[in-house]
């Protein structure tokens, strides 16, 4: 998006032709069409680079947690032993408004005998390496679930995805 002096000059005398201008504030308004037309170029070419950036920045943040994926969970099957498996998957986001490299790890665990599903999910900041928040009904020292987002205490799987699913679509 180009500003062109040639494009005003082209406007104006159009505008002259219905009269000679000085009726509409002649000189006057020429500035303040000129004027309107360089603050859409600007921020036009703002727009165009801030949309690179964050193409760019949601590039990276993209290739950061797939490897951060691949050192922790490999492919994403697990096979403990004969008795409990698991499958394992990310979605990645990169939030502009908190400026940040985020991923949501879910992995399912089933155990051969019991026929039960178990699921874990992290909702981890790729960048600073913190866990932001999870969800375990993995039974572990006498506790159902395990269910946590920034630092405040959730009850189920549903509230946990509700507290996750903004921070991952802004």
């Amino acid at each position: 998006m180009g500003f062109s002096f040639i494009a005003i000059d082209e406007y104006w005398e159009k505008f002259e032709k219905r009269g000679n201008g000085d009726e509409y504030g002649g000189g006057k308004m020429k500035i303040i069409i000129a004027t309107l037309m360089l603050l859409f170029a600007v921020t036009g070419s703002v727009y165009a680079q801030s949309a690179k950036e964050a193409y760019e920045l949601e590039e990276r943040c993209n290739k950061r947690a797939i490897e951060r994926f691949k050192s922790q969970y490999g492919d994403g099957l697990t096979h403990y032993n004969s008795e409990l498996n698991a499958l394992t998957s990310y979605t990645t986001h990169y939030n502009r408004k908190l400026n940040k490299c985020l991923v949501l790890i879910s992995a399912s665990f089933v155990r051969a005998e019991k026929e039960k599903q178990y699921v874990l999910k992290r909702f981890i900041d790729v960048n600073e390496n913190i866990e932001l928040g999870m969800f375990a009904n993995l039974p572990y020292r006498d506790r159902k679930i395990t269910c946590f987002v920034f630092g405040e205490e959730c009850y189920s799987e549903s509230e946990w995805d509700s507290a996750v699913r903004p921070y991952m679509k802004e």
